[in-house]
C-alpha cells in the first residue's frame, strides 16, 4: 500500500456516489506499500480503506475479490470488500480501478514473535487447502519478472547479473503441487493484535500458484533476521503451516531452490518497479532483497518432523 493517484475533491464526491458513502470523506494517504495507492476514509458511518488499484485491470481484480469474499464467508480473516451500488466490487474512479473495504484496526509486525510466525504459517495453509473459484486469474508469476530485468536493467553489476540468472535457471517448480496462494503475504499485508492475526489484507496478487512457493515468499519477510533469514522463526512459521498442509517431500527437496527463486523475483520486481517511478520503488528498495538473496547460501532446510 502506498499513495501514487491523487484525490480530487470531484473524485471523492463520484467515490461517494458509487459506493454508497457519506461525505465529507477526509481520506488520509498510507504510505506503506509499493503497488496500489491506499487512503484511509473518515465518514459519519466508520472508517474505510480505499484502494486505488495501480498495476491491473477492473476485470482481473474483481475476479480476485470475489474469491476474497467468498474466503471471507468461510471464515478466513480477511479484508471483505464492500460493494458498489451496482454491486460490483471494484468501480472505475481517476482513471483507476477503485475498492472499498472496511477498515480493520491492528498492526503489522516490525519483529515478528514467534507466535506470530505461527499464525501467519497457519493462515497460508488454511488458505492452501480451500477451493480456488472457477475464473480467477493465475497469480502473478515471478519467473517471467527475472529474464525482464535481466534485459531491462541498465545498473547491473555482473555478480548481479550472476545471481539473477543462477535463480532463473534453477526454478524448475511445474512439477510442484499448486493451488490457491496469496502471492504477496508480506508484513505490510496482515494485521496482528498481539499474537494473534486479525486480517490479511492486499489479494491483488493471489490466484493459482505453486504453494510452496507462497510459503517461501512469505518466508523471506516474516523471517527475516539481522544476516538473512532467522532459522527459528522459519521453524515457528514451517509449523504453523505444516500442521494445517504437511509438505511433500519434492517441496522439501526444492525449498533451497525457491527460496533464491522468491528472493530473486521480487529483487527484479523492485529493480523494474524503480525503473518505471523512482516513487514506486522508493518504498521497498531492491537492494534489501538483494542482500536477502546473498545471505540464502548454504540454504535454510525445513527441519523433518520427529516421530513418536
Amino acid at each position: 500500500m502506498a499513495v501514487y493517484t491523487p484525490l480530487s475533491e470531484a473524485d471523492e464526491a463520484e467515490l461517494a456516489g458509487l459506493f454508497d458513502l457519506p461525505l465529507p470523506l477526509r481520506p488520509t494517504p498510507i504510505a506503506t506499500g509499493s503497488e496500489n495507492s491506499t487512503y484511509r476514509l473518515e465518514t459519519a458511518r466508520g472508517r474505510f480503506a480505499l484502494t486505488l488499484v495501480e498495476s491491473q485491470t477492473a476485470d482481473v481484480a474483481e475476479r480476485r475479490l470475489r474469491w476474497v469474499q467468498r474466503l471471507h464467508r468461510q471464515g478466513l480473516p480477511v479484508a471483505a470488500p464492500r460493494a458498489s451500488r451496482r454491486g460490483r466490487l471494484v468501480e472505475s474512479l481517476a482513471g483507476r480501478p477503485v475498492v472499498v473495504t472496511p477498515w480493520l484496526a491492528g498492526e503489522h509486525p516490525l519483529r515478528p514473535t514467534l507466535d506470530q510466525c505461527r499464525e501467519i504459517g497457519a493462515f497460508l495453509g488454511r488458505l492452501h487447502t480451500t477451493a480456488l473459484d472457477a475464473g480467477v486469474p493465475t497469480s502473478a508469476p515471478l519467473q517471467p519478472l527475472i529474464p525482464r530485468a535481466l534485459a531491462q536493467a541498465t545498473r547491473l553489476t555482473p555478480r548481479q547479473r550472476r545471481a539473477l540468472s543462477t535463480a532463473a535457471a534453477a526454478a524448475g517448480f511445474a512439477a510442484l503441487p499448486r493451488g490457491p496462494v496469496h502471492g504477496d503475504l508480506f508484513r505490510d499485508n496482515a494485521l496482528f493484535r498481539g499474537p494473534r492475526l486479525h486480517a490479511v489484507l492486499d489479494f491483488y496478487a493471489a490466484g493459482a500458484g505453486t504453494l510452496a512457493l507462497d510459503l517461501a515468499v512469505t518466508a523471506l519477510d516474516w523471517c527475516r533476521g539481522d544476516k538473512g533469514l532467522d532459522p527459528v522463526r522459519l521453524a515457528a512459521l514451517w509449523a504453523g503451516y505444516q500442521a494445517l498442509r504437511p509438505l511433500r517431500r519434492e517441496e522439501r527437496r526444492a525449498w533451497p531452490a525457491l527460496l533464491r527463486h522468491a528472493a530473486a523475483g521480487f529483487w527484479a520486481m523492485r529493480i523494474l518497479q524503480r525503473q518505471r517511478s523512482p516513487a514506486m520503488g522508493a518504498g521497498k528498495p531492491p537492494e534489501a532483497m538483494l542482500a536477502l538473496l546473498q545471505s540464502l547460501s548454504p540454504p535454510l532446510e525445513i527441519p523433518q518432523k520427529r516421530r513418536a
